[in-house]
């Protein structure tokens, strides 16, 4: 049985997601995630217990960041999926658009299953095929360690598409069981929304970005409070003693606390800017270039 269609970018991409989701270096990378997301929460509330702010402002940060580790556990996936798409979208888009012939033909014979395109020809044996996962949108056929072909249900006929899989599955199935093997045949619900991912841009934010541009931010309040104290008790002082004015020196009483005031918060304003535009270290993201690549 035989079955062409014509690749797309975007089919390749959701191929790559699957691939790099199911690497387990990645999932234990994402318990380091949760780990460092849980010490930065700590190492944030000692900082603000120990400069006197175990009050109001203390529970707002410890709030906020608890929200935020929940965030990105829930969205982690989808966060993850947007990155892929972007990065791949960029670095080999333009390439896969200059290819003239992008179209695949999938064999399948007694003997092996042939997947061919204008640039490579994979063949496999059936005794070399360890399982195949069955998507709502796709078809992977699994050998290897972490290799696989996939077929995509949206570039070919749905009725075609059912009857490929059905034939693969069936062969599959009838040679593990000449061999007297066990044809491992998995469902999935496995699936990706590419017109979410083509429409979205992925933000770039990070755990911990935020935690050094609130750092940050504090830094330069405190600092803030403490250099212009000085300055507006200096002229505060001043005005006391050369002045004979009583309205005077009540006026600047009045009016040098809110410069101290709004100054101090124009400072934790700046230093909240640098932080989001990365300007300040420890919030610069750092991009990772070396994805996992399936050919």
């Amino acid at each position: 049985m035989q079955i062409s269609y014509e690749s797309n970018i975007d089919q390749w991409i959701a191929t790559q997601i699957f691939h790099v989701e199911q690497l387990s270096s990645l999932k234990k990378l994402d318990k380091k995630n949760l780990i460092k997301l849980i010490l930065y929460l700590i190492i944030l509330d000692v900082f603000v217990f120990f400069t006197g702010g175990a009050n109001a402002f203390f529970w707002y940060i410890t709030i906020f960041l608890a929200v935020w580790i929940l965030y990105l556990l829930f969205r982690r996936s989808k966060i993850q999926q947007k990155l892929i798409y972007q990065r791949l979208q960029t670095a080999y888009g333009p390439e896969f658009e200059k290819e003239k012939d992008r179209t695949v033909t999938w064999d399948v014979t007694s003997e092996q299953i042939i997947v061919r395109d204008s640039s490579k020809e994979v063949r496999l044996n059936w005794s070399n095929i360890q399982k195949i996962t069955v998507c709502p949108e796709f078809l992977f056929i699994h050998f290897g360690l972490s290799e696989f072909v996939a077929l995509p249900k949206q570039c070919v006929p749905e009725a075609e598409y059912r009857a490929f899989c059905d034939c693969v599955i069936q062969t599959y199935q009838e040679h593990a069981a000449e061999h007297g093997k066990t044809a491992e045949i998995i469902q999935s619900g496995w699936a990706i929304d590419l017109e979410q991912l083509q429409k979205k841009t992925y933000s770039k934010s990070s755990p911990k970005k935020i935690f050094f541009t609130i750092l940050w931010a504090i830094a330069f309040l405190v600092v803030g409070m403490l250099f212009l104290g000085v300055i507006v008790f200096s002229i505060d002082l001043f005005i006391m003693l050369c002045s004979d004015s009583y309205e005077e020196i009540e006026t600047a009483s009045t009016a040098l606390p809110l410069i101290w005031l709004g100054g101090s918060v124009l400072l934790m304003v700046l230093g909240t800017a640098l932080g989001l535009n990365e300007k300040l270290p420890g919030t610069k993201i750092k991009v990772q270039t070396d994805l996992p690549i399936q050919p």
